[in-house]
């Protein structure tokens, strides 16, 4: 009998590619810090149903930023997922995410960033398939901080190699979550030291957290100045509504500037 996979016909898309310049779609954040751009048009009218899709972001800025990507025609763009994080130069992040996105949609993205006038490279890849027998619709972003295009601090404390106290992401989700994606900022540091970390993710009220990620790896060095990975997951979870998600961490290091970062998540549903 034939071998036939869920995935022979798979198919797979990218939209947003600069043929002339080797990048993605150049998308610039306004003259005033810490506030939302104007829309830039990455396709017109994507080529296929999209059962998930990759947001590739390659910053070109010093400092922090935040991704919106929408739908819809122009000056009624609709978000979709909302403060997608990046950070400095000589990073990049792929966010992948299991949400349907019908043929012939206009995705657009814009951009807020701590410094104005900065720019972001945005490439989208759209796939025919995503997570078999599971559709999902929603992305919601928890613990971005638009105040200052990051998301919430995570300080591991002054103690070498010892997780510190717990910082709330978020105190009550609006939605179930089925899977979540991690997003990591740099808080605006651009002359980072070498430095690990352990990360853990938790559910639960305050002192009752329970660990549904344990021990993410982080990392920074000298030469890039930036955290990495960017982002990380997506990871299946049951996450029931009205849920308190919180972090901490464990790091290599005691700097007090240096051990600190940033965590924004995105529950999809």
């Amino acid at each position: 009998m034939s071998d036939w996979p869920l995935t022979i016909d798979t198919a797979i898309m990218t939209v947003g590619q600069n043929y002339a310049s080797s990048r993605g779609i150049t998308v610039t954040a306004p003259v005033s810090a810490n506030a939302k751009g104007a829309w830039t048009q990455i396709v017109a009218s994507t080529p296929m149903a999209a059962k998930a899709i990759m947001i590739d972001l390659r910053p070109v800025i010093t400092g922090d930023g935040l991704v919106d990507i929408a739908l819809g025609a122009t000056s009624f763009e609709t978000p979709i997922i909302e403060n997608l994080i990046v950070a400095e130069f000589n990073s990049s992040a792929s966010f992948i995410f299991p949400v349907s996105i019908p043929a012939n949609s206009r995705i657009s993205a814009r951009l807020q960033a701590t410094t104005g006038s900065n720019a972001c490279y945005i490439l989208i890849m759209l796939l025919s398939h995503g997570f078999p027998g599971i559709s999902f619709s929603r992305i919601t972003t928890y613990g971005a901080a638009i105040a200052d295009s990051g998301g919430t601090q995570v300080d591991p404390g002054g103690t070498l190699n010892t997780k510190n106290s717990w910082s709330q992401i978020t105190a009550a989700t609006q939605n179930n979550i089925r899977m979540l994606n991690i997003g990591i900022g740099n808080v605006a540091n651009s002359a980072r030291a070498a430095a690990t970390w352990l990360t853990d993710i938790a559910i639960g009220p305050a002192g009752q957290e329970h660990e549904i990620l344990r021990d993410l790896m982080l990392s920074s060095d000298t030469a890039i100045d930036t955290m990495t990975p960017k982002a990380i997951g997506p990871f299946p979870v049951s996450i029931p509504s009205g849920s308190r998600i919180a972090a901490r961490a464990q790091c290599s290091i005691t700097e007090a500037t240096d051990r600190l970062f940033d965590v924004a998540v995105y529950g999809v549903d």
